[in-house]
């Protein structure tokens, strides 16, 4: 029963770690230059609680179970008490293991929501091609590869010719159509 324990704590800490993680990709593995976004701050927050909560549970759990286990021990085998007694164990492990299922899609729900957020966090709207978060993040790391080990980095800079002049002249609508053409034929090479 302690290894069930010891291994439900290690899957707590997994969870959380990859939490980290996936925060950590959100900003390009670098410490945030600003603070948490409160949608992003919310979803840590809602983990940290599930974690919690399934720790207590699991506390709950194993002191329940060492319980029974000590009114197993001094009951004859053949007793209804016993009988009684693995039921009741029976029962409780089937509630941990329907809050282990619920906790783990939470999980799983906490988990996808982030990396949607992370997704945003670094996609133009307008075009959905990487903004100038990403740009900068990804410049930051090929720059550091390059000090490192020496690996060339080209970099390549867009300019639609007389945009302005087209954007003033024929509406922002219009303007906006020809940055998500424009962004479309770059997705596309």
């Amino acid at each position: 029963m302690l290894m069930v324990f010891a291994l439900l704590v290690l899957l707590l800490i997994v969870f959380a770690l990859i939490a980290a993680a996936m925060m950590a990709f959100a900003r390009g593995g670098k410490p945030p230059a600003e603070p948490m976004s409160p949608a992003a701050r919310q979803a840590l927050d809602k983990i940290q609680n599930l974690a919690g909560n399934l720790a207590v549970d699991m506390v709950d759990h194993a002191q329940e179970v060492e319980q029974i286990t000590s009114v197993l021990k001094a009951i004859p085998a053949d007793d209804e008490a016993a009988l009684a007694a693995v039921s009741r164990l029976v029962q409780i492990n089937q509630q941990i293991q329907q809050q282990l299922a619920s906790t783990e899609e939470k999980l799983q729900t906490q988990a996808r929501q982030m990396e949607a957020q992370a997704f945003e966090a670094r996609t133009d709207a307008l075009t959905q091609i990487a903004n100038r978060r990403s740009f900068d993040d990804a410049l930051a790391r090929r720059i550091e590869e390059q000090q490192r080990r020496g690996v060339e980095t080209s970099i390549v800079l867009l300019d639609v010719d007389h945009f302005k002049k087209f954007n003033d002249s024929h509406g922002h609508q219009a303007g906006d159509e020809v940055l998500r053409h424009v962004a479309q034929v770059l997705r596309q090479n």
